[in-house]
This record gives C-alpha cells, sequence and structure tokens, in this order.
C-alpha cells in the first residue's frame, strides 16, 4: 500500500510539473471529483446531524416498547441449530468413493474419535482447518443446501451424528451442538435492535428530505443550451443505408 501511494504522489508531483494539470480535460476531471467527493461528504454530515437529533431525544425505551407491543410478531425468530461438519468433496471423489470415506469416517467417530478433531485433520472444506467444521447458529431459510439443512434440523439431540448426506458439495456427516427454539422473544432482548431500527429510519427521513429539498427548488434551472452542447446530432440515413423491411 505504502508503494502504491509512493508512486501515486510521484506521478501526480510529475503530471504538475509538466502542467498536465492545466489541461482543460483534466480541470473538468479535477472538478468532477471534488463534486463527487464534497457532495459524498455533505451527506455523511446531514445524516450525523440526524443522528445527533436523534440520540438527543434521550430515551426511547418508550416508544420502543410500543412498537413491540403493536406487532411483536415481527420479532418472531425462527428456530436455529449449530453443527459441525465433515465434507467429501464431489470435486475430488467419485459419488461411491466419496460415500464410502463418509461411511468410514461416521464409524470412526461412532467408536469415539472426536468429530471436531476430525474435521479438522480430514474434512475436504478448507475453512475446517480453523474452525474444526463448526458453523455457528443458522436458521433453516440461511442455507443455500436444502439437503444439508433438513439433515441438520432432523437431528433432535446434541452430539448425534447424522448418517452420510449427499449434499450440492459431496458426502457430509453433521453433528449437532445445539439448538435455539424459535419464538417471540421478550423486549428486553430486542429493545436495543428496535431503538437502532428507528434510528436507521429517522436517518434516512432526514437525508431524503435534504434531497427532495434540493430537487423541488424552484430556483435551481437546467442550462438547456450547456446540455445541448453535449450531444451530437446523428446524419441523416441515406437511402442506401435503411433497412429493408421484412
Amino acid at each position: 500500500m505504502l508503494n502504491v501511494i509512493l508512486v501515486n504522489k510521484t506521478l501526480a508531483a510529475e503530471a504538475k510539473r509538466d502542467g498536465l494539470d492545466r489541461e482543460p480535460d483534466v480541470q473538468q476531471m479535477i472538478a468532477t471529483e471534488t463534486t463527487r467527493v464534497l457532495a459524498q461528504r455533505q451527506l455523511k454530515a446531514i445524516d450525523e446531524k440526524a443522528a445527533r437529533e436523534f440520540d438527543a431525544k434521550g430515551d426511547m425505551t418508550k416508544v420502543a416498547r410500543e412498537q413491540y407491543l403493536l406487532d411483536p410478531e415481527k420479532f418472531r425468530r425462527p428456530e436455529q441449530v449449530s453443527v459441525s461438519y465433515i465434507l467429501f468433496s464431489r470435486t475430488k471423489h467419485a459419488d461411491d468413493e466419496a460415500h464410502r470415506l463418509a461411511v468410514d469416517t461416521r464409524a470412526k467417530v461412532l467408536a469415539g474419535a472426536d468429530f471436531n478433531t476430525v474435521a479438522a485433520a480430514t474434512s475436504e472444506d478448507p475453512a475446517a482447518r480453523n474452525d474444526q467444521g463448526r458453523t455457528g447458529y443458522f436458521s433453516a431459510k440461511e442455507t443455500t443446501d436444502p439437503a444439508f439443512s433438513a439433515a441438520a434440523f432432523a437431528l433432535r439431540n446434541v452430539g448425534d451424528v447424522s448418517e452420510p448426506v449427499k449434499t450440492g458439495r459431496g458426502w457430509e456427516l453433521i453433528k449437532l451442538e445445539g439448538r435455539k427454539a424459535g419464538g417471540i422473544p421478550p423486549f428486553e432482548d430486542v429493545s436495543h435492535q428496535i431503538v437502532a431500527e428507528m434510528r436507521k429510519r429517522f436517518v434516512a427521513e432526514r437525508r431524503a428530505d435534504a434531497l427532495q429539498a434540493i430537487r423541488n427548488d424552484s430556483s435551481i434551472v437546467v442550462n438547456q443550451a450547456a446540455l445541448d452542447s453535449l450531444t451530437t446530432p446523428l446524419p441523416p440515413i441515406g437511402p442506401s443505408e435503411r433497412k429493408p423491411r421484412r
């Protein structure tokens, strides 16, 4: 990164030395980039001011509770499970070989081998070397492979290991690490989330109001002559250039 900064600064200094910054097209590009940077910074300033206004309202717990009571179903959480898995990839093995490896590995685990240690050593998902095959908690909708999801949620007891499961990636073994029941959480568990969403909406509304005020400003008019100068009329099409009708 330091080398990139060095090269860019050196090239920019050379460009100024050679007078490139005085060329009309370069000046226009500089002006355009300056406009973009300042506009983005102004938007950030609008957001920051709105956030301060929201924070100045004080404790919003009462308002948040009212929103929670108005529609508690909005905060319903789906059932979640946490699993570990061992993958035998279809890209590295024939289907029957990957299945045989999964069967043999499951037998070792059931005989007493630690599932996560085996995952780190044998799983063909590169991430397993670091996370030992652990996924963390997820809901059924958060997985992209229906077969994996169905097998994971079918496990009933923590420590259960699935039969080999054929997924989109190959054959996998899945061990249940934990389960969280779905349902509507108590207000105390989601109060901070509700306030954060209120704050986000407040900021977004203030930004939208500021942009709409600019769009509605009657003192701003389009310079039609300048706009027209940016277009080049197409030459008329001669008879020989017209496409025949089909």
